[in-house]
């Protein structure tokens, strides 16, 4: 032990982490790139390999009466070759927000699912293959037939 800086008390170092620890940083993709190409590089650098997920996240409502809606956006999560975490990419619509001329438009396909109700957007985020483009994301119910159908 030894005297912590500017104190007389005495800490304890600890030279190796022995537990998860998080941190965020904020950045922005250079114009033509994104966080998947980020992804792509974390993952292979660390011999991994990079598996999409969903985001939850939450953003004023635009709509009276409603207070926030929350949302699920692509991330990706990149695993290192033994699938121990090596970092996680995700949407930030606070610094979407503040860009000049940010589109709304989808990039890649990609989509998020916005809704005023936490239980339902749940329930959307177990059901649904990240993976998959929006339309052939949610996969029918065994129980729910198609319109028309009897």
């Amino acid at each position: 032990m030894r005297p912590a800086p500017l104190t007389t008390r005495q800490e304890a170092t600890i030279n190796t982490l022995t537990s998860r620890i998080g941190f965020e940083i904020e950045l922005l993709a250079p114009a033509g790139s994104d966080r998947r190409a980020l992804a792509d590089v974390l993952a292979a650098r660390s011999g991994g390999r990079v598996r999409r997920s969903f985001h939850t996240d939450s953003e004023p409502s635009p709509v009276p009466g409603v207070g926030v809606f929350r949302h699920l956006s692509p991330a990706f999560d990149v695993v290192d070759g033994a699938g121990a975490p090596v970092a996680r990419l995700a949407d930030d619509i606070t610094i979407v927000s503040d860009l000049a001329g940010a589109t709304t438009r989808g990039h890649r396909g990609w989509y998020r699912v916005l809704c005023d109700e936490p239980r339902l957007l749940r329930l959307i985020e177990r059901r649904t293959d990240p993976p998959r483009r929006c339309p052939t994301s949610w996969p029918p119910s065994p129980s729910c037939s198609a319109p028309g159908s009897s």
